[in-house]
């Protein structure tokens, strides 16, 4: 059975029930979108999106201008609970238009809901394909994801109901990646081989990169990178090419018309990372790496290299104490400059310690560490949630939105500028009623509201 990633953004809200911040109400109707087509909508500008794709907008990925609360049991507006459990259904992403609705992308389709919670729509993927695996994207009024058998799915963002659907390469892994949308264009990774660089792996990862026509399907190129791609996630600099990176830290930048390579840099030849490269809003593109496979080494160190992204220099690498092993965010910090916020740690096995470390973005140097909790108990998350941590956000004022395995919220904020994240008045733990909060995808964050979700229930805060 299908086990991506947990994305700690989104939940699988099949006959889901609203609760009121402690106080239960009716469920509204559910209003069920299959497979029939509809015509595209009015298209809206994409930047007027609060969080057009589970990693934000691509003007300031993972950072928000707005901020959010930092005590989030305090502010918590409203749930939606899975009555089928945790992963009844496998959530992967959620994103926020212009008008806060929010979208969640899950293993059986997406479900649109109002700010205030109530169900708009509800999409299904159709009888026949597989399970989808990756967070979602808007896009001038579509809605993108993806299924692991290789099908491509616009869907509108009004209406619910399914523009086109493209079979566009063979089984995907299963990891959760992300289908990224921009410029009209559709970027996500396809064609799952057991092999890189023609050795074996330890498990399935994706041989190409395919850019797809976004009001079509029509697929315009494919590219085969150095080694494989898993979790993927396509960064946009501009309306004119992506970066990216392999499996190994190693980092490319392709034209988007057409796929040729403008440059690549780094990596480390036959290392194994599920982490991926985050560009952020000062020009630079940040890539992970690790020295081996994470996952038999638990306190093995990792690479994280800074490249300028016009010409792939690179401009800095610094260790981190544990593997990383899923997406950064860059943002301002309180007392810091443009910062990176790495997670780091290896997921389900008894023991394993997990930590976040902030970087300064243009040095490299260490701002902060948050020790977060250590695994309490061996679980299958070693095989199916290598990361110990949700992928981070950033809000205006400063504050670091992370899950953790143990299936905490945190909020983190180094308010006297010592260096460590500890205390009250720096750390706020919001503990969810699921074991795991962990995956490629982060809070998604709009004027007056947060959306998160453990792995049985969605989260919406003030």
């Amino acid at each position: 059975m299908f086990r991506a990633c947990l994305a700690f953004a989104v939940l699988v809200l099949a006959g889901a029930v609203l609760e009121e911040a402690g106080h239960k109400s009716k469920p509204a109707k559910r209003i069920v979108r299959r497979a029939v087509k509809s015509k595209p909508a009015k298209k809206k500008r994409t930047h007027s999106y609060y969080w057009p794709s589970s990693r934000g907008s691509p003007l300031q990925y993972t950072f928000s201008n707005f901020p959010a609360a930092f005590d989030l049991t305090a502010d918590l507006k409203w749930t939606w609970s899975n009555p089928s459990g945790t992963f009844g259904s496998v959530p992967t992403g959620i994103c926020l238009d212009d008008e806060k609705s929010i979208f969640l992308s899950e293993s059986s389709g997406i479900r649109k809901f109002s700010p205030m919670g109530l169900p708009v729509w509800v999409w299904t993927r159709p009888n026949g394909t597989a399970e989808l695996g990756n967070a979602l994207s808007l896009l001038d009024g579509s809605a993108f994801t993806s299924s692991i058998d290789g099908h491509v799915f616009a869907i509108s963002m009004e209406t619910g109901l399914e523009i086109w659907s493209k079979k566009v390469g063979n089984a995907s892994d299963t990891s959760n990646g992300f289908v990224s949308a921009h410029a009209g264009k559709v970027v996500l990774a396809t064609d799952a081989s057991e092999y890189s660089r023609g050795k074996q792996l330890r498990a399935a990862a994706n041989s190409n990169v395919t850019c797809l026509d976004a009001t079509t399907g029509a697929i315009l190129w494919k590219f085969a990178p150095d080694a494989s791609v898993r979790s993927f996630l396509a960064n946009f600099p501009d309306r004119k090419s992506v970066v990216f990176q392999d499996i190994e830290g190693g980092v490319y930048r392709l034209r988007l018309t057409d796929g040729t390579v403008m440059w690549k840099s780094g990596g480390i030849e036959g290392s194994w990372t599920n982490g991926g490269a985050q560009l952020g809003g000062n020009g630079i593109v940040y890539a992970l790496s690790n020295f081996g496979q994470p996952d038999a080494a638990p306190d093995m160190p990792g690479l994280v290299a800074a490249y300028n992204v016009s010409d792939g220099s690179r401009i800095w690498n610094r260790t981190t104490p544990r593997p990383p092993n899923t997406v950064p965010a860059i943002g301002y910090l309180q007392h810091a400059s443009m910062s990176l916020v790495v997670p780091v740690g290896v997921a389900g096995v008894k023991g394993n310690p997990a930590d976040v470390v902030a970087f300064d973005g243009q040095t490299g140097m260490v701002r902060w560490t948050f020790h977060g909790p250590t695994q309490s108990k061996d679980s299958e998350a070693r095989e199916t949630f290598p990361s110990a941590w949700s992928a981070p956000s950033i809000d205006a004022s400063g504050t670091v939105f992370i899950g953790n395995q143990e299936g905490q919220l945190f909020s983190l904020r180094d308010l006297n500028g010592d260096g460590e994240v500890q205390g009250s008045g720096e750390v706020s733990t919001f503990l969810t009623d699921a074991s795991r909060v962990v995956g490629s995808s982060g809070p998604a964050i709009a004027p007056g509201l947060m959306a998160a979700a453990s792995a049985k229930q969605l989260y919406v805060f003030r």
